[in-house]
């Protein structure tokens, strides 16, 4: 695990592998762990780079709610920090909304775009609220 300071917070980050740079972002409530098994497939062919978003898992939290777009921010210090120009970004859930605000900010920096079980619009009230009838 490796750690760098995004505006005054420690995130931290998987790197691995050579080649092509791919940087898998998790969903809600997930860490960088999600990606384990696809990291450790890609790593032959790729750099994979696991984040924990800011608040998850090892990363520090900061000060009030964090928005889609502060995330993909930190993605793109992250980047710089690592001296990545473009990269292939995936990302999962909630961290598909985060990559598609990332493509919004920074679309010259994308190679291409893994978007998995995610959406573009926000979730609703109604898909974010526990419902009464859901199975057990």
């Amino acid at each position: 695990m490796n750690h760098v300071r995004i505006e005054n917070i420690q995130i931290a980050y998987d790197d691995a592998g050579s080649g092509p740079t791919l940087l898998l972002v998790h969903g809600y409530p997930f860490n960088r762990s999600l990606w384990n098994e696809q990291g450790a497939a890609l790593s032959n062919t790729h750099r994979v780079i696991t984040v924990d978003l800011r608040g998850f898992g090892d990363s520090e939290s900061s000060e009030g709610p964090s928005t889609m777009n502060q995330m993909a921010r930190d993605l793109a210090s992250l980047m710089d920090a690592l001296n990545i120009t473009t990269a292939i970004i995936g990302g999962l859930s909630m961290g598909g909304y985060v990559v598609l605000a990332f493509y919004k900010h920074f679309a010259d920096r994308v190679r291409a775009l893994v978007l998995a079980d995610t959406r573009a619009q926000a979730e609703t009230p109604p898909l974010t609220a526990p419902s009464a009838t859901a199975p057990s």
